[in-house]
């Protein structure tokens, strides 16, 4: 099995010759799956956050993703798996102090257990919990950091961020969100899930160019702009657990005021097809 962001990365940075790259943005976006799906695990979502990590075979998870993995088999009971996974970790690094504590109150448990006694298993039910702490609130605003490839985001002041694409999330100019623009959508919206009930956000979807004349003005120009917003709207909605109320959806407004000396066709201004406004709301 190969590397599986291999598709999105040689998308993202755009050819073979850029093998430095290619494996910062690989280790960005394994970095970002395993934050996500310790996210799950804490909120009790064990199946998806354990679907993500199997996404990478053994040998390919770091020590962070085969511990999490334990972790996420002994909260559900599964203590033969938990083990096989802390003994992979010590295989790795037979220092780990973490794993070596873990099995050690597995072999507690067992034990007990084979001795009729049910103290152990008792015992291990009352420690689960203790395997997931709670979701941590988040920070200052300004401790918000969206690291998405493909997205240049940008602070404005301390209540504010925008955000647009690198590349053209849109197949065929239309308003169908491509198999690029839906993974940096998603990745995304992992990174703002734990900022739910702290930001609002506002989605403006734009056609490419404004139009070269005031007669170039109909309706369903000002359509697609609303179409691609509620693409994105509707993407960010069923892949992440943003709320739906948390969003605004507008279509840009440039086109509506274009000034007779911008009718031009070299005079065409190039629009973002899509921005995404982050706003901090007051505590």
């Amino acid at each position: 099995m190969g590397d599986p962001n291999s598709g999105l990365t040689e998308q993202l940075v755009g050819g073979s010759d850029a093998h430095s790259e290619h494996r910062e943005v690989s280790l960005l976006l394994t970095e970002l799956r395993l934050s996500r799906a310790a996210e799950l695990a804490r909120s009790g979502a064990y199946p998806e956050a354990e679907s993500l990590l199997r996404m990478y075979p053994p040998s390919e998870l770091p020590i962070a993703g085969l511990d999490l993995l334990a972790r996420i088999c002994a909260q559900q009971g599964r203590l033969e798996e938990a083990r096989g996974w802390w003994e992979e970790v010590l295989k790795r690094d037979p220092e780990n102090r973490p794993a070596r504590l873990a099995l050690e109150k597995l072999g507690q448990v067992q034990a007990s257990d084979r001795d009729g006694h049910a103290g152990g298993r008792r015992w291990w039910a009352a420690l689960k919990h203790r395997f997931f702490a709670k979701l941590p609130a988040p920070r200052q605003t300004h401790a918000l950091e969206v690291q998405v490839p493909g997205l240049q985001v940008r602070t404005e002041g301390d209540k504010k961020l925008s955000i647009t694409f690198e590349f053209h999330p849109f197949g065929d100019a239309g308003a169908g969100l491509n198999e690029k623009g839906k993974k940096a959508l998603s990745l995304l919206g992992w990174q703002l899930e734990p900022w739910v009930g702290k930001i609002s956000i506002e989605i403006v979807g734009q056609p490419d160019h404004l139009p070269e004349t005031l007669e170039a003005l109909p309706a369903d120009v000002a359509a697609l702009g609303m179409t691609r917003a509620y693409a994105v709207f509707n993407h960010l909605v069923q892949t992440t657990k943003l709320q739906a109320r948390m969003f605004s959806l507008r279509t840009g407004e440039e086109f509506l005021t274009l000034l007779p000396s911008h009718t031009s066709p070299e005079a065409s201004l190039q629009c973002p097809p899509i921005l995404l406004r982050v706003f901090f709301l007051s505590r």
